[in-house]
């Protein structure tokens, strides 16, 4: 993840010559060769939130069981142990809000995905209420 955010950055330090290979960037516009990742995942619209929801919630608890070996291990020095236990606090709190916000959405698709028609529907039912 470094080097591609070296890579990636406008100030990075990094270019990338060809797969796996970096050098040391001398001119800030010229990043080297770049490899775009794979599109088709995107672009199949089969996968729902219910599936993305499922991942999320699989891949939090794969975090969260990594994380618990880590915490295990008594040869760590005392400042690395602080770094981890901040990144574990940042981590999960990110992987809550990953599945928060797919919630999110899967609520807002239920509120909203059918609303034309409610909105028919209670117009119909007030009319008849008025006449």
């Amino acid at each position: 993840m470094f080097l591609r955010d070296q890579v990636m950055k406008d100030d990075g330090l990094l270019k990338r010559v060809a797969h796996g290979v970096y050098e040391i960037r001398t001119d800030p516009n010229d990043r080297g060769v770049l490899f775009t990742r794979s599109k088709s995942v995107a672009e199949n619209n089969e996968i729902s939130l219910d599936e993305i929801l499922d991942d999320s919630v699989e891949l939090s608890s794969k975090i969260k069981t990594a994380l618990e070996y880590l915490d295990k291990q008594d040869d760590i020095p005392f400042p690395a142990q602080m770094e981890m236990r901040r990144l574990k606090a940042m981590l999960t709190q990110s992987m809550d809000t990953t599945i928060t916000g797919v919630t999110a959405v899967m609520a807002w698709c239920e509120d909203n995905m059918d609303m034309e028609t409610q909105d028919e529907t209670e117009s119909m039912n007030i009319g008849g209420m008025n006449q």
